[in-house]
């Protein structure tokens, strides 16, 4: 898509009008995050459905569900992180076009305040920062800092890295009388911030899409093959650490439990399924 396009500067305009706008952080009821439920569904978690975690005490499974809970957050600030630091260099650059400009700072000033949320709840819970290797993958981290941001292959790489994210946060939206209320009010903001940040990159991708060659098609398959299949691996499948933290020793067992684990790899794919679909609607036949 052409930034200077008509088209683009209308839809710039249209998703940067946010009358009414509210900081992230006024739309959490902070009194009602406690530790006495679960943070992510009993479905959601990556030992769901095998007999060692069901004969965990409550307890126990409601504290792992933190920690995993505290995993997507941290994720949350890595992929935000990237975002806002491309964000700004082209807000920086944007020059006379004031539609890309108030957009950029609109998407920033979302960004960060949905990044200002997750810490603070890794904060008020009291427990430690989950291990992570979200800084380690080098496919996305690059991609992400140096693709062009004109280009295609950056915004599939956005359009993966939000569209993933929201739907497990619609997942735990549809189970809202079992986890803790704050949870259910993070996850409703973020779906609702984030479904304009997906209506654009999917725009931009749809609209590259039309003009591109099968060969440029095939060369970006495996490029979009390996960046998934990095993401996912980290996304849905917690480092050992994690389970050491909970109790669960010794962690890499448990993490080996939660990689063999089948219910694990039938909610990932449902996970993403819908982002699959669309991909391969527009040539790129990605497999999970």
């Amino acid at each position: 898509m052409n930034w200077s396009s008509t088209n683009s500067t209308e839809l710039l305009e249209q998703l940067s009008h946010h009358e009414g706008y509210q900081d992230p952080f006024k739309r959490v009821n902070w009194l009602r995050l406690n530790r006495d439920t679960y943070w992510l569904p009993e479905a959601a978690l990556s030992l769901a459905g095998i007999a060692e975690f069901e004969a965990l005490p409550e307890k126990q499974r409601k504290l792992l569900s933190q920690l995993e809970f505290i995993h997507i957050l941290e994720a949350g600030m890595w992929l935000e992180g990237l975002f806002m630091e491309r964000l700004s260099r082209s807000a920086y650059h944007a020059g006379e076009n004031l539609a890309l400009l108030k957009f950029h700072l609109n998407q920033l000033r979302e960004e960060a305040g949905h990044s200002l949320v997750f810490a603070e709840i890794i904060q008020r819970s009291g427990l430690a920062r989950v291990p992570t290797q979200f800084y380690k993958l080098h496919w996305m981290n690059r991609l992400a800092r140096y693709a062009p941001m004109s280009s295609m292959v950056f915004w599939l790489a956005v359009m993966i890295g939000e569209e993933i994210p929201d739907r497990l946060n619609r997942f735990i939206r549809q189970h809202r009388d079992s986890i803790c209320p704050a949870i259910y009010d993070v996850a409703t903001f973020h779906t609702i911030d984030e479904a304009r940040h997906i209506s654009f990159s999917r725009r931009v991708v749809d609209a590259g899409a039309k003009h591109m060659s099968p060969l440029k098609a095939r060369i970006l398959t495996p490029i979009l093959q390996r960046l998934l299949n990095q993401f996912l691996n980290r996304y849905f499948y917690p480092e050992p650490g994690l389970y050491d933290l909970a109790g669960l020793s010794p962690g890499i067992a448990w993490a080996t439990l939660a990689r063999n684990n089948p219910q694990r790899v039938q909610f990932v794919r449902k996970q993403v399924s819908g982002v699959l679909r669309h991909l391969d609607d527009i040539g790129f036949h990605l497999t999970y």
